[in-house]
């Protein structure tokens, strides 16, 4: 199939080609036959013409021509029937013929007012017979006769200009060179026009299938270009001539321009520019005016020469803009565009030169052929784009025939389980019931598990709370611990400096008890003395005496102090003793204090962690219990099924 799809992509090809080289044929025969005309034996009849413009019977104008002859201009796109008479000589022919090339509407050939030739026109009922080049063979009539008066006899019925002399030569070459214009001229437009209105229809399918705007603009881009070109191209009832340029053709160049840019911008992806939307609007603008104010057929006419001149221009300017953006801006995208625009350019420049000099410019129209050749190249680049979009989708269908293939056999394994099931469906059954109550049990269970882990997050809270207390006390003893070790400090100097006074005191008690030791000598010596003299000592003895007794009574009082001032160093030194165990107690206890609080913060961190787990615990038990919630449903999903 891919192989099948290869070659018509390779056939469009081809066929392109293939009609390209034909147009540029045509372009050739047709520049060439003008040289060759003035070259081959012919006459050519452009002067001395007269001309007869006859309306319901009654001769309107009448005057001598010269051709080619714009009749319109005298007879005001009236109908009627114009005769053109003139003298003729055949003797320097050996088989005379007259070629009048392209007419409009019905014609009579007279010789001598001998009708010889009429075509375009049955009986009373004339046709549009502008399509075919007429040659008309004369050598029936006798060639030694010097001179024939040949009438020509035109019914007019719209308007109608001879773009060409009529030629007097030989039946073979003027026979051959109409066979040859009316081959490309009509014969090749109408297999054109065919199979445009194939793609034509093709496209306009595809894209309301598929809702492709670019399509659908080319689409009808395509209809507006074969109705634009239908009245050169097939012959209609007089009835219906005028009415269909009137309502169809003229209007259809409107509708052709639209959509003839908005499919190129569609189908190249570029961005409508400001020039090219004036030109829509425009020839919008010419749509609707025409459509609804524009009622007069002479004046249509006018207007309508005037809007084909825009027109034609306006597709330059596209050429043109395709070239730039190509050849400039690099857009490498258009380069697919470029050879059909190459041609449209070649032959609306054509159509253009023949516009602008009628007289001088061979009278050879091609514009047609362009938007033809346009339409086709273009048609085998969105096909190629569509075939290649059938393969790559063809390669998937295959790609998903195979994973069907494997889904059919998973299927088919699916259909053979469900066998499977339904022979075990009492098992099954007694299995979802059974499946049913454990999931009851179980979401009691998680219940009841979910109302302790509650309780324990709580009970954790208030162990966190009490631990945050016992952390702030512990901190505010910390302070008082320090204060009081200062306070211990502090007594301990203070015994300090209590044992330096007592070890002073008892060194005064020491100096007192050594004065008392000799007061009590001094008494001695003193009583001695006295016995000497009892008399004169007698006073002496008393003073030696009470100085004995003081001596006695200060060695009593000094050794009571040094008693006591022992008792108060023991005590000092015992004081001194407990307040450094005391203080040492207090700082073995700020140490052990110390790691409390250590403890205590890992403590508080280890129940934040236990606070996070639970409410883990709590987000997983709420999880398992809507799992049995759908194994649940499940179950009863499947105890339905097996019902």
């Amino acid at each position: 199939m891919d192989k099948f799809f290869e070659n018509i992509i390779s056939y469009l090809k081809i066929v392109t080609l293939a009609l390209t080289i034909i147009l540029l044929f045509t372009f050739v025969f047709a520049y060439s036959g003008v040289l060759l005309e003035k070259k081959v034996k012919t006459e050519i009849l452009n002067d001395d013409w007269q001309f007869t413009f006859i309306k319901n019977d009654q001769i309107i104008e009448n005057l001598s021509i010269s051709l080619p002859f714009d009749i319109s201009n005298y007879i005001n796109f009236q109908s009627g029937k114009v005769i053109l008479t003139k003298k003729i000589n055949l003797t320097n022919f050996n088989n005379p013929a007259i070629r009048l090339g392209k007419l409009s509407d019905g014609v009579e050939i007279y010789l001598d007012d001998l009708l010889i030739y009429e075509y375009g026109k049955k009986d009373n009922i004339v046709f549009s017979a502008y399509n075919f080049d007429k040659t008309i063979p004369l050598f029936k009539f006798d060639k030694n006769t010097n001179e024939y008066e040949l009438k020509i006899v035109l019914y007019i019925l719209t308007n109608v200009s001879i773009n060409k002399p009529f030629i007097l030569g030989e039946y073979e070459q003027l026979e051959f060179r109409s066979t040859w214009v009316n081959f490309f001229d009509v014969i090749i437009k109408r297999f054109l026009f065919l199979i445009i209105l194939v793609i034509s229809i093709i496209f306009f399918y595809i894209s309301l299938k598929e809702k492709r705007k670019d399509l659908l603009y080319f689409s009808l881009s395509s209809i507006f270009v074969l109705i634009f070109s239908s009245n050169q191209l097939f012959e209609y009832l007089p009835i219906n001539y005028i009415k269909f340029n009137y309502f169809f053709v003229y209007k259809s160049m409107y509708l052709m321009a639209i959509f003839f840019f908005l499919s190129f911008f569609y189908l190249s992806k570029e961005k409508l520019n400001i020039l090219a939307k004036i030109i829509i609007i425009l020839f919008s603008i010419f749509f609707i005016i025409d459509l609804l104010f524009i009622n007069n057929y002479s004046f249509r006419r006018k207007v309508y020469t005037y809007e084909l001149f825009l027109g034609i221009l306006s597709f330059i300017y596209l050429v043109f803009y395709v070239y730039y953006s190509y050849f400039h801006l690099k857009k490498k995208e258009l380069k697919k565009y470029i050879l059909p625009f190459t041609i449209l350019f070649f032959t609306i420049t054509n159509d253009l030169l023949v516009f602008i000099f009628p007289s001088s410019y061979p009278q050879f129209y091609t514009m047609i052929y362009g938007f033809e050749f346009y339409i086709l190249i273009v048609s085998r680049i969105i096909l190629n784009q569509l075939i290649q979009t059938y393969i790559e989708t063809d390669k998937k269908n295959r790609e998903i025939n195979n994973s069907n293939e494997e889904l059919k056999n998973y299927l088919d394994g699916i259909s053979k389980s469900i066998n499977l099931l339904q022979k075990n469906s009492k098992l099954f059954e007694e299995t979802s019931h059974e499946l049913i109550q454990k999931s009851f049990n179980t979401k009691d269970e998680i219940d009841i598990l979910k109302e302790k882990v509650r309780d324990l997050t709580l009970l954790n809270n208030e162990i966190h709370k009490v631990d945050t207390k016992i952390l702030e006390l512990s901190e505010s003893q910390i302070t008082t611990g320090n204060e009081l070790r200062n306070l211990i400090e502090q007594n301990s100097s203070n015994f300090n400096y209590m044992r330096e006074n007592l070890n002073i005191a008892k060194e005064f008690s020491n100096q007192i008890e050594d004065i008392s030791k000799q007061t009590v000598l001094l008494g001695l010596n003193a009583s001695i003395e006295s016995t000497k003299s009892a008399e004169f000592y007698k006073s002496f003895a008393v003073v030696a005496q009470e100085v004995k007794n003081l001596a006695s009574k200060s060695n009593d009082l000094v050794y009571k102090i040094k008693l006591i001032a022992d008792d108060i160093i023991v005590s000092t030194n015992s004081g001194i003793d407990s307040s450094k165990l005391l203080s040492d107690y207090f700082e073995e206890f700020y140490k052990n204090f110390q790691e409390f609080m250590v403890i205590l913060n890992q403590n508080q961190i280890i129940h934040k962690g236990i606070e996070d787990n639970f409410n883990d615990i709590s987000f997983s038990i709420s999880r398992l219990s809507n799992i049995i919630d759908d194994l649940d449903n499940y179950a009863e999903v499947l105890r339905n099924q097996i019902i």
